[in-house]
């Protein structure tokens, strides 16, 4: 993932080319494309530590996670950046990077702290 986001960090403009001639769009979408970049790490924790919980049994703490992640992060972050703070679309895909990177942070310590060892399947 982390090679990942350094092919979106640096060929952010390219990529947005292929999608649109508008120079606007094209600014908008290097913008994002960087911010995305640079939580990819996260992403891959989120994903990695999801499923191996769940694969524990420790199914309640990442579905929950998930929830709160995804409705306070996405999209109340996201709209209140977004939509109230004026911010537009980046200000929408900073809340999709803090829900990642919080709740990537959040499943490594529920993992690091072993309590799934101790769920009964």
């Amino acid at each position: 993932m982390v090679c990942i986001g350094i092919v979106f960090f640096i060929f952010a403009p390219e990529l947005a080319s292929l999608f649109t001639q508008t120079k606007e769009v094209q600014e908008l979408v290097v913008r994002v494309l960087r911010l995305i970049a640079l939580f990819q790490p996260f992403a891959a924790m989120t994903q990695i530590f999801t499923s191996a919980l769940q694969g524990a049994g420790d199914t309640k703490f990442p579905m929950y996670a998930t929830l709160i992640g995804i409705r306070g992060g996405r999209v109340g972050v996201g709209y209140l950046l977004g939509v109230i703070f004026g911010f537009g679309l980046f200000g929408v895909w900073i809340g999709y990077a803090l829900d990642i990177t919080v709740r990537g942070l959040l499943l490594l310590v529920r993992f690091l702290n072993g309590k799934w060892q101790k769920i009964v399947i």
